[in-house]
């Protein structure tokens, strides 16, 4: 999927000779494979390669829950125009060993198999050219 500064959400197949991502754009992406432990806590971080490319494999979400297995959904963006392909090494995963009780995760994320955006429904996101004068968030 992409996430547009019109927010138009569309999904996109990465052809077998590429495609490539163009900066000022949020793509969402997915790991090809399941990623999670009922034992350590994960952190997915991209590969040191890409990020001398301009690309950022992850804005916020980083770190994953002891007890959640999905395909992470990726948060990709670039400052400069590269191609991507299927499959296409551009993470690393870590594991961490917890302390204490481990809760397994059973919050809204867990067990995705495709890029998901976002669940958070109370958050509204304005386009940065809009009529309400940009990107505005109000304390509740």
């Amino acid at each position: 999927l992409t996430f547009d500064t019109e927010q138009n959400l569309m999904s996109i197949e990465i052809p077998k000779d590429g495609l490539t991502l163009n900066p000022s754009k949020v793509y969402l992406g997915t790991t090809y494979e399941k990623i999670g432990s009922t034992d350590f806590v994960t952190t997915l971080l991209g590969r040191s390669s890409m990020g001398r490319l301009g690309l950022y494999l992850n804005i916020t979400a980083d770190l994953g829950h002891v007890g959640s297995f999905s395909n992470w959904t990726l948060e990709i963006h670039c400052v400069q125009p590269i191609r991507v392909y299927p499959r296409m090494v551009v993470g690393q995963v870590a594991f961490w060993h917890t302390s204490g009780t481990r809760v397994p995760y059973a919050g809204r994320y867990a067990y995705d198999e495709a890029p998901i955006p976002s669940r958070d429904f109370g958050m509204e996101w304005h386009p940065i050219n809009s009529d309400k004068g940009g990107a505005q968030s109000e304390d509740p």
